[in-house]
């Protein structure tokens, strides 16, 4: 992969699947060290494992990449950190993280790493050049199962690009050693839509408001549909139970959320289903300096009630931009949302408000867009879910202010 040496930190099954992986991979391991002293001065496919202190006489030219039980993870910093190692230079948390990023140097002639700024997900996002000079943005996906999907989101950008909707074109996609899957977008000039609205006024927060719904509503009326899904079962499954079970700490807010969305569940039983983006938010949505829109991020392209994309838009920029949120309400219905949708909405935003409040509370998520939900979560979401009202006071204190512009 390049000259540095690679010590593998955590000699159980990750680290050993990396160590299966290593010639395919291109990996120069050196050696394991492992916390476990049962497993000091024994090999595995001939690599030996040797206790954490022999890091203290690492050299410059040899990286650690941790390969340990997630769990185990953040301690396993502390102890690199009080040798006086450094993340991202000396050691990665990530294994995928450390080969992504010396693929994506090694292939392109000039690349710069993307601070995840919105969201989270098992990928690394660049910019790279070519020899020429041209701008792209590059997506590495840490998993080779998703090859087929991204093949499909290559044709459904391809279908969505002539109908007015704001969206990058692949323009290469493939696989990365054996283990990942890198896709090449054309570059979209433009600002994240959260910090455009920091900077805008009002009237132009709901105007862009405006434009997402509409292209969201653009988007639902694609016609790419699975017959025969069942919706209450698949998101009942995969988001609330699941969800619920992964985190081990818990609060009374946390669970009241869940307790909800568990016994709401009927709520969304038999809503009509379409294409959905499946996480249409401000983070995934780019504002050019002419105030277009384009559309990124397509990891939760599927089929679903389109009131959950719409209860997303709403829900992440309620608190910061109110004006939006209700722009692309109005510009979805081309007017006032209908009731069913304000009561679809309160069983997605419990599912979403538990999911973020679990995140922060096990630290496996913590991002600007995601604190400013919290926020939200905590003045907004859980008085109005707790309440009768139909309409959360956010909408109808703002809604009144609309008339002006």
């Amino acid at each position: 992969m390049n000259n540095k040496k690679i010590v593998l930190f955590g000699a159980g099954e990750i680290g050993k699947t990396i160590a299966t992986q290593r010639i395919s991979c291109k990996l120069p391991i050196e050696f394991f060290v492992d916390n476990n002293s049962s497993l000091w001065g024994t090999t595995f496919n001939e690599i030996p494992i040797y206790s954490p202190d022999t890091l203290l006489n690492l050299n410059s030219n040899t990286v650690i990449l941790l390969t340990a039980n997630p769990n185990n993870i953040i301690t396993i910093t502390i102890q690199l950190e009080k040798m006086g190692l450094v993340k991202n230079n000396n050691f990665y948390v990530s294994y995928y993280e450390y080969c992504a990023d010396t693929w994506a140097k090694q292939t392109f002639h000039k690349c710069e790493k993307v601070r995840v700024v919105y969201g989270t997900s098992a990928k690394g996002k660049y910019l790279v050049k070519d020899e020429s000079e041209n701008d792209f943005f590059l997506v590495i996906h840490n998993t080779i199962d998703i090859l087929p999907k991204v093949s499909a989101e290559s044709k459904i950008l391809s279908t969505m690009a002539p109908l007015d909707i704001g969206v990058p074109k692949i323009v290469d996609f493939g696989k990365v050693y054996s283990w990942g899957v890198y896709v090449l977008y054309e570059y979209i000039q433009g600002s994240n839509l959260f910090d455009v609205l920091a900077c805008k006024n009002e009237k132009c927060q709901y105007e862009l408001g405006i434009k997402a719904g509409r292209m969201l509503k653009k988007i639902h009326a694609l016609p790419i549909f699975k017959e025969g899904t069942d919706w209450v079962r698949l998101y009942s499954k995969t988001l609330i139970n699941t969800t619920y079970e992964l985190f081990n700490t818990k609060t009374e807010v946390a669970d009241f959320f869940y307790q909800y969305a568990k016994s709401n569940k009927h709520i969304v039983t038999n809503r009509p289903m379409s294409f959905v983006h499946g996480d249409y938010s401000c983070g995934n949505l780019i504002a050019t300096n002419e105030n277009n829109l384009f559309c990124v991020d397509f990891d939760g392209l599927g089929y679903g009630d389109i009131y959950m994309d719409l209860a997303r838009l709403a829900n992440t920029a309620a608190s910061e931009a109110s004006f939006f949120s209700i722009g692309g309400l109005h510009g979805y219905f081309e007017g006032e949302p209908p009731n069913d949708f304000w009561i679809s909405m309160k069983f997605y935003s419990s599912v979403y408000a538990m999911q973020t409040l679990l995140a922060l509370l096990n630290k496996t998520i913590l991002t600007p867009e995601i604190e400013k939900y919290y926020a939200t979560i905590k003045n907004n979401l859980y008085q109005w879910i707790k309440s009768k009202k139909l309409i959360p006071e956010w909408y109808c204190d703002v809604k009144e202010n609309i008339s002006n512009f």
